[in-house]
């Protein structure tokens, strides 16, 4: 923290996140109520995000636990003590002046603190002025509560109700023999005892039982139950509510490869008259099966919980931006995120668009939100290696690596209208505003989509046309771009002579 002050190289409101948190919340509540508070009242310097889990929790043990006296009508916290352990006090000493300068106080000893904490640069200048900090807690919090009549600084609270957030240390998680890597695990899943979970994402609401080996990339959809013994293939699937028991190893070849002769639907847990119904309660063993844009499309459009209207209606070109909603944003920011990971760390395309549209599925985002995720992702991590590397190689790396990603979020090649094409385009122009380079980014990108046949002549032209690509600073960073579209209308107008002559030498 001193370190930081010393380098002023933070100059806003910034996180301070345990490394070993396990948490499905969403921020932006709490950070939402962290602005509204700074902006009522300057000496608000932190917020802490606790989550609340009952008295007579587990989580407890006999190690120490936290206690917080707070005053609920403000969210402040008034006092922070840490009692109980071996040979440790289990009563916490209160100031009388609580009880006559504040209304009402709950001293809350349920709660588990996550070590989230939203913080000011006030808090790195607290802790460059007082050297006896030493822990963001008992010393740093404990010390700013203790002195609140001599600096006036507060620190308040934002506790979860309905969300997980925990660190996964030893004496945080019951002692079960679970590992979990590079996964998403939904809200009310059970997980139970030795339980492996690797490059998987689990929906709400599923069970994995003892003894489960899951290798991924995988998708567990909401409801589902993988039964005890259970060992997944990478590439596979399970739909909704299913239930998945006694999966048959598939044979390998001598590269260590599935053989594709083995690969099969499987429909484990359904009767003899439901397994009919080839895309209900389905899991597919086949890699190809689960990434490609038809099985993906299949299987939503089977379960109940879809409407076919809805999805279509949802999925539609939006070309307004302003109509994204909360919920859109913060899709947009965590697929955003996880596909600049994969781009990062060189994963496979099937890799990174298995996750995606697992993700895109539990939420029911649109392809206009798919395809403004992917972008964002890829606009990033061209910014960022154009730092050190040329531009032109770069880019025609990137999509070479990724054409089939990149495929698979424009879907309207076959059809008059290139709705999706224009889409792509438009929010390419949007996000490299403002980016160095970003002329040169929008015209590198259309070109090499252009020569990879990923971007169609027509779908071009439709989104050079559209008055939308055209205005204020969309307009502005257009500009290298006007020299490719020329070449693009003048091979078309010589196409169209040509065509013309053909018809009537032939008409002669």
């Amino acid at each position: 923290m001193r370190d930081l002050d010393s380098r002023d190289v933070v100059t806003g409101d910034f996180l301070v996140v345990s490394g070993d948190v396990v948490a499905n919340l969403n921020l932006e509540p709490a950070l939402s109520r962290h602005r509204l508070r700074r902006e009522a009242d300057k000496n608000a310097i932190m917020t802490v995000v606790l989550s609340e889990v009952g008295s007579q929790s587990h989580h407890r043990g006999k190690r120490r636990w936290p206690v917080f006296v707070i005053d609920p009508t403000a969210e402040r916290c008034l006092h922070y003590e840490e009692i109980g352990g071996k040979g440790g006090s289990r009563y916490v000493a209160l100031d009388p002046e609580f009880l006559t300068t504040h209304v009402e106080i709950e001293v809350r000893e349920d709660l588990v603190d996550p070590y989230i904490d939203i913080c000011t640069p006030e808090v790195l200048a607290q802790w460059s002025e007082n050297f006896d900090y030493q822990s963001l807690r008992k010393s740093f919090l404990h010390g700013v509560l203790k002195d609140y009549e001599l600096n006036g600084k507060t620190v308040h609270t934002y506790i979860l109700q309905d969300r997980y957030a925990r660190r996964s240390g030893p004496s945080e998680v019951p002692p079960t023999n679970c590992t979990i890597q590079d996964s998403i695990i939904g809200s009310r899943c059970r997980i139970g005892s030795n339980v492996h979970i690797h490059h998987a994402h689990i929906w709400d609401d599923a069970v994995i039982e003892d003894h489960v080996d899951i290798q991924g990339p995988t998708i567990i959809a909401k409801g589902a139950t993988v039964r005890s013994h259970v060992m997944k293939l990478p590439g596979s699937l399970v739909t909704f509510n299913a239930v998945v028991d006694n999966i048959p190893q598939k044979p390998r070849t001598g590269s260590g490869q599935l053989d594709d002769s083995s690969h099969e639907i499987l429909n484990e847990g359904e009767d003899s008259d439901a397994s009919s119904d080839a895309s209900v309660g389905l899991v597919y063993a086949s890699h190809s099966a689960s990434t490609s844009k038809s099985s993906i499309s299949t299987f939503a459009s089977s379960d109940g919980d879809f409407d076919a209207a809805e999805m279509s209606r949802r999925s539609s070109f939006r070309s307004d931006p302003s109509e994204e909603t909360a919920q859109d944003r913060d899709f947009q920011l965590e697929a955003s995120a996880s596909i600049l990971d994969g781009l990062t760390k060189g994963d496979a395309a099937d890799t990174i668009f298995l996750e995606l549209n697992g993700y895109r599925m539990s939420v029911d985002a649109s392809q206009h939100e798919v395809r403004q995720a992917v972008v964002l992702a890829f606009v990033k991590r061209i910014s960022t290696l154009s730092e050190t590397q040329s531009l032109g190689p770069v880019i025609s790396r990137l999509f070479t690596d990724y054409k089939t990603l990149i495929d698979r979020v424009i879907l309207d090649n076959a059809t008059m209208e290139k709705q999706d094409q224009v889409d792509f385009l438009m929010l390419v122009q949007k996000h490299v505003i403002g980016r160095s380079q970003g002329d040169q980014i929008l015209l590198f990108i259309t070109k090499e989509l252009y020569d990879q046949d990923v971007l169609e002549e027509d779908g071009v032209l439709q989104w050079w046309n559209d008055p939308k690509s055209s205005n204020g600073e969309m307009g502005q960073v257009r500009g290298l771009t006007q020299h490719f579209i020329t070449y693009l209308q003048e091979a078309e107008e010589e196409e169209d002579s040509n065509e013309e002559q053909d018809d009537d030498e032939s008409d002669e």
